[in-house]
């Protein structure tokens, strides 16, 4: 088999393969379609439902275009002999020509979407089952979403390069390749249905990561419509937040539970028992690491020092504990986080009676000097 053609198979297969997928390289370099057709797709934050509507049409074009630009390279390398030879001339004219098909037809959807004021397109089809006397068109729907995604309260939970679910106040919005799903948070329920594990070796996740995949369910007048995403296990917690809605997990589904899990439970269950710190309830602020949950502990020194020397985490040694000056910053699940990740990794059954410095200021404090905030009467 002809040297050329099996190099430029295998390279144009990984191009490909890379660009559709959205790798992390690929994106650090911009090959993406977001990149590459910025100017005319606007800035999302600008305009969130037009910018996905021309942003899958031009995905939805490129992607087919992938088989016409495989032929056409072969053709320029001359070695596109190896399939006339096993189809015949006519064979190839077919193909090449058949591969040319589909992005030119894409092409054609995409105008005459465009021509009518993207009223014809797929996205637009879904907005318009919102329609009711709050939301008089699918423009009155669309204004409502743009407006909501605009607000810095909305949580964006992300799996892979390709796909992520964003909440707002009230909409459910699931981003894809090529489509977008909504659904009304009031009118709607989630289903944990299914969850996978994958061991991938030595990582932040302990070598083993798992997925969850939600259905969302949501009802429109009298009838009822879902859609599927799929999420990391680790964000179950951010999308319980972030939903106005019931969310239910089947009995089948069991979470795994890394040893910093594992530990955030006992610490919380620590931090519970140990003397409140008191605060003006206008005196609270969003915690600093996740920005999704309340500042709700404050350092401060509950513990009796003992008279041994100081404690050492990942080689640095600590004094002993004080009082922090630092103003409640953190809620609870950062805290215990940031605690954990600190401490020797082979040695759980040390961490209880370990140290760790404050995540602003650096005073060492223990499990007992992190106080809840409660609000004063």
């Amino acid at each position: 088999m002809n040297e050329i053609f099996v190099l430029y198979s295998l390279i144009y297969l990984v191009i490909a393969f890379c660009f559709v997928y959205k790798t992390d390289l690929f994106i650090s370099i911009g090959l993406t379609v977001e990149n590459l057709f910025e100017s005319y797709l606007g800035r999302e934050h600008d305009n969130f439902i037009i910018y996905h509507i021309k942003r899958t049409c031009i995905t939805t074009i490129l992607h087919l275009s992938i088989p016409f630009g495989f032929f056409t390279g072969l053709s320029i390398f001359k070695a596109q002999k190896h399939f006339v030879s096993l189809l015949g001339e006519l064979s190839w004219q077919v193909i090449l020509l058949g591969s040319l098909a589909l992005p030119v037809y894409a092409l054609f959807v995409l105008i005459f979407h465009y021509q009518r004021d993207w009223h014809t397109h797929p996205l637009v089809k879904k907005l318009k089952q919102f329609e009711n006397e709050q939301y008089t068109s699918w423009k009155a729907v669309c204004n409502d979403i743009n407006t909501e995604f605009k607000q810095l309260d909305k949580i964006t939970l992300y799996c892979g390069n390709r796909m992520r679910l964003v909440l707002t106040r009230n909409w459910i919005i699931n981003v894809g390749t090529y489509n977008l799903d909504f659904a009304k948070q009031n009118d709607a329920r989630l289903v944990v249905y299914s969850a996978d594990t994958h061991d991938t070796g030595s990582n932040r996740y302990s070598g083993v990561i798992q997925f969850i995949n939600v259905k969302v369910i949501f009802l429109n007048e009298t009838r009822e419509f879902s859609f599927r995403s799929r999420l990391h296990a680790f964000d179950f917690k951010d999308l319980k937040d972030g939903l106005q809605c019931p969310i239910t997990v089947s009995q089948d589904v069991t979470f795994y539970q890394t040893k910093v899990d594992k530990f955030l439970e006992i610490f919380k269950e620590f931090v519970e028992n140990n003397p409140p710190y008191e605060v003006q309830d206008e005196d609270r602020e969003m915690c600093f690491g996740c920005m999704t949950s309340v500042a709700n502990v404050k350092l401060i020194k509950n513990c009796i020092n003992s008279e041994s020397s100081n404690d050492e985490v990942n080689g640095v040694s600590l004094q002993k504990c004080v009082s922090c000056e630092c103003k409640p910053l953190w809620c609870v699940d950062c805290m215990g986080k940031w605690f954990a990740l600190r401490q020797n990794q082979s040695a759980t059954e040390t961490w209880l009676s370990s140290k760790c410095p404050c995540p602003a200021c650096r005073r060492t404090f223990c499990i007992l000097d992190v106080s809840p905030v409660v609000v004063k009467s």
